[in-house]
């Protein structure tokens, strides 16, 4: 598992297209930042994910937001930093 594999394979499961990525790194882990639009039924939303490697597991979190608006929710940040990977 590489973190090109999980961008790629959350926007291929959702049937979205990433609109933005920058790599991160988290307590020490390697990770991506990742905003997916998915448009379905006429509706569009906004998938705000994190994707971390902490030796061979991948860690994820998601919020998702109905809209276009590419700014994740006012609690993102508070919940990415509470995150332990240990």
């Amino acid at each position: 598992m590489d973190l090109d594999q999980a961008s790629a394979g959350s926007a291929r499961r959702t049937g979205g297209t990433v609109v933005a990525e920058r790599t991160v790194t988290y307590d020490g882990a390697p990770g991506r930042d990742i905003t997916i639009r998915v448009e379905r039924g006429g509706q569009t939303a906004m998938s705000f994910a994190r994707a971390l490697l902490k030796g061979r597991t991948l860690v994820q979190v998601n919020a998702v937001m109905m809209g276009d608006d590419p700014e994740p929710p006012p609690d993102y940040p508070k919940i990415l930093a509470s995150l332990d990977l240990t």
